[in-house]
This record gives structure tokens, C-alpha cells and sequence, in this order.
């Protein structure tokens, strides 16, 4: 993931805004930051099987599972309320 994040961190650069027709510098950006979510995605995927697969014993699952979930909520949840507090790059 982190290596399809290099693209988009030049596309984003002011060397790119510089140098680089403004669409290339787009695709740059856009297309790492895609590719980059897959790879999240796919990541995400395998330590879901992983967790159904090796949780011990079965009927503790729902509970394991719905406690992943939530904290992947919680997260998420703060993530927006931090870029709602904290519109500005800056701040």
C-alpha cells in the first residue's frame, strides 16, 4: 500500500504542479490513492478471513467480530469529527 502511495505523493507535490501537465499530475494522484484503497481493501479482507477462520471456539466469533467492527467505527467516526474540528491542512 505504501508503495502505491508514492505516486500519489508526487502528483501532489509542488514539483509535479510545476513540472507535469496538470492532468498527469491528476492521474498521479488519483490513480495511487485507487490502486492504494484496493490493496487496503484486500488487506482487510484476508484478517477477516484469518479472524473467522481461527477464532476458537465458534460461538465466540459474533462477539470478536462485532467488537472489530465497532472499534473500525469508532475510528472512522473520530477520523470525520477530527476533519470537521480541523478543516484547515494547517491546523
Amino acid at each position: 500500500q505504501l508503495a502505491f502511495l508514492v505516486p500519489s505523493a508526487v502528483g501532489a507535490s509542488d514539483w509535479a504542479r510545476r513540472s507535469l501537465p496538470p492532468l498527469v499530475a491528476s492521474l498521479l494522484l488519483v490513480g495511487g490513492v485507487g490502486v492504494s484503497r484496493l490493496g487496503l481493501w484486500g488487506f482487510d479482507l484476508s484478517v477477516s478471513q484469518l479472524l473467522q477462520e481461527r477464532i476458537d471456539p465458534p460461538t465466540a466469533r459474533g462477539s470478536v467480530l462485532g467488537v472489530q467492527k465497532s472499534l473500525e467505527a469508532m475510528w472512522g467516526t473520530l477520523a470525520a469529527f477530527t476533519s470537521v474540528m480541523l478543516p484547515a491542512p494547517w491546523q
